[in-house]
């Protein structure tokens, strides 16, 4: 059973692969892998391929494949924005906690939510190598989320015009 299974996987695998080199900047678009794989196989393959292909097993090809290079691109740009301004927040979190004496309880000073960000993106994307999860428009939001939710979950420092209200009040 292992063993038809790896075979499978390899020869989707290979449509995969095969479809991204017909379409590499735009790829073949999305939702189209089964369309073309029945025109990509070969006939070794369908001794191991359903007889409809929808997915891919390895999520990464199945998206170069479907997406290209142009469609990579721009996940890994919205992913890097969202991470560098999550570490952004971050280091200003830690900034503002030093300045009020709690730099030592920096990790519980901040809300759990804040510390998933960087476990979801991890887990999405060590489950993208074995499922094609990775490639539904479901799952791209899930990689969105985690990082927008947990950079607001960071304590902020008081603005200058709030720190004046707040002290002229006491």
């Amino acid at each position: 059973c292992d063993a038809r299974y790896r075979e499978t996987a390899e020869a989707l695998s290979r449509l995969a692969r095969a479809m991204w080199v017909r379409h590499p900047w735009t790829g073949a678009g999305l939702g189209a892998f089964g369309l073309h794989a029945q025109f990509l196989a070969e006939k070794s393959d369908w001794a191991v391929i359903p007889m409809q292909p929808q997915f891919s097993t390895n999520g990464y090809w199945m998206f170069l494949a479907e997406r290209g290079i142009v469609g990579c691109v721009v996940l890994a740009v919205v992913l890097g924005m969202l991470l560098v301004f999550w570490g952004l927040r971050l280091a200003r979190a830690f900034v503002f906690l030093r300045t009020q004496d709690d730099a030592d309880i920096f990790p519980f000073a901040v809300a759990p939510v804040a510390w998933t960000a960087p476990f979801c993106l991890l887990l999405l994307a060590a489950e993208a190598f074995a499922a094609p999860l990775f490639v539904t428009p479901f799952a791209l939001l899930a990689l969105v989320i985690p990082p927008a939710l947990s950079a607001a979950a960071f304590p902020k420092p008081k603005k200058a015009a709030e720190r004046k209200t707040s002290g002229s009040s006491t």
